[in-house]
């Protein structure tokens, strides 16, 4: 059984929502490297922890803190030294598995001194919104947890708890993610160049995350740019800063993304769109350290550790002089590959799995899961958008199911006809050049449906410039389609 199908046993989610509504707590349950929180909103307040997890960086924080609920004992904090109160979830062999937390108040008699933190972080608005508990009050949901604690185990029998497959946050299980991770492991201890090759939607970001979390340099900045979303003009400001008056418009002084990253990671996203005079500045970066701010006549020192990413060919770039050899040497030191969700369908079922979790409590709808012949369904695609591509897939199947608690391939079929379309024309009596030119209509117009009209996007995408796209987009009247 896995910990999602716990979390749907009625009886379980039926309690979690009577300490939701009577108290306005927190409830879920957790295991070894997974956490779900039971949904639902509260009758008192909002949570405090839903309204943290409104910020991404707090919500990363939030989410490795009730994972430690795991091991956690009764009465515990949170990083935001908020209590929780946990209990183990055990087989009837008495094995422990999991653990059932509520969190999110504060205890009466430890109140003064986590009233004075908080007020160091927090407006006095989020602070009146915490619940504070008496001990008998917190007696009171104890005994409410004890139960959930036996209905868990009645529910589970002798078996344990699947786990998810996973590294940081990147799932998987298959041949190639677990060849990836054992690279990465080797690869995080180290202050090397790294490289990280794959298409579109493959998480090359999240390899650069991982890297950076399991390196010397966790404790300092990571920052991320993609080369691609800032037009090259803009670009030399936004990575190196510019002095006071370097050009019109600069009315102060701008600190550049590189001298940011001071001692942590910084992440560059399409390296192989970067102008090829920006191209010698970062050379000057990984070689010395050093770079010089628009406008400015001093050169200033960094120690950043530079991750890059690429959905190109550079070696055919720098044949073209697109790309500096030796800056293709320099960013090319330690090579890893984001491998295509079609090379790795095995993962699929996890991924969906943890995709319709997120999606579930994002839109705080029950909690869902797949049946077997929808993630059947979902492992016959190619999925040309690889792990992007399938989370925004999961996301439109858990708002049409509505509240149903279980999607089947039924819900899948639409779009599985929609992605067959764009190829019908080949069984078509057309010349060549009209089913070529039809196929691309197609193909840019989905894309650009999936990413919400987001034309930066939909061109890094299909791997065309966005002038070129804006110009088919105008040639095919796609703007009509809106």
């Amino acid at each position: 059984m896995s910990l999602l199908q716990l979390a749907l046993d009625e009886h379980l989610r039926r309690i979690a929502r009577h300490i939701q509504e009577e108290w306005g707590l927190w409830v879920g349950v957790v295991s070894k490297n997974e956490a779900i929180p039971f949904p639902g909103r509260t009758s008192v307040s909002l949570p405090i922890c839903e309204r943290l997890l409104g910020n991404p960086e707090s919500a990363l924080k939030c989410q490795e803190s009730v994972r430690g609920f795991y091991q956690a004992k009764e009465l515990d904090f949170c990083h935001h030294q908020l209590g929780a109160m946990v209990v183990p979830i055990k087989t009837t062999h008495g094995k422990k598995v999991g653990s059932i937390y509520v969190s999110g108040f504060i205890p009466q008699e430890e109140g003064a001194p986590i009233w004075d933190a908080l007020r160091k972080s927090w407006p006095d608005e989020l602070i009146e919104s915490v619940p504070v508990l008496t001990r008998r009050q917190r007696d009171s949901i104890l005994a409410l947890m004890t139960l959930m604690q036996s209905v868990a185990t009645e529910a589970l029998g002798a078996t344990e708890i699947e786990e998810i497959p996973s590294y940081r946050e990147i799932i998987g299980a298959s041949e190639p993610m677990q060849k990836l991770f054992k690279e990465l492991r080797k690869v995080a201890r180290t202050q090397s160049t790294v490289l990280v090759r794959g298409e579109n939607g493959t998480g090359k970001e999240l390899i650069a995350k991982a890297i950076h979390r399991d390196s010397p340099r966790s404790t300092m900045p990571f920052l991320a740019q993609n080369v691609a979303a800032i037009p090259a003009d803009l670009m030399e400001s936004e990575l190196f800063g510019h002095k006071k008056g370097a050009y019109s418009g600069a009315h102060r002084d701008r600190t550049g993304l590189f001298e940011a990253a001071h001692k942590g990671t910084f992440f560059l996203d399409e390296i192989g769109e970067m102008d090829v005079s920006l191209q010698v500045k970062l050379l000057r970066v990984l070689q010395e350290g050093s770079f010089l701010p628009i406008g400015d006549s001093e050169f200033r020192k960094v120690d950043v550790r530079v991750i890059c990413a690429t959905n190109r060919d550079l070696e055919a770039a720098v044949k073209e002089g697109r790309f500096r050899q030796d800056l293709y040497y320099r960013v090319n030191v330690i090579t890893l590959t984001a491998p295509p969700l079609r090379y790795r369908r095995d993962d699929i079922p996890a991924l969906a799995t943890h995709f319709t979790q997120l999606a579930s409590h994002k839109h705080d709808l029950p909690p869902k899961f797949l049946t077997e012949d929808a993630i059947a369904r979902l492992q016959e695609h190619s999925w040309p958008g690889n792990v992007r591509e399938l989370e925004n897939e999961i996301e439109r199947l858990v708002i049409l199911s509505g509240d149903a608690t279980e999607i089947d391939a039924s819900f899948i079929k639409l779009r599985a006809q929609t992605r067959q379309s764009a190829v019908d024309v080949m069984a078509t009596d057309v010349q060549l050049p009209d089913a070529v030119e039809e196929l691309e209509r197609k193909m840019i117009l989905e894309v650009l449906r999936r990413t919400n009209w987001n034309k930066s996007q939909t061109a890094r995408e299909l791997g065309v410039s966005r002038r070129n796209l804006i110009r088919k987009v105008q040639a095919f009247g796609l703007e009509d389609e809106r």
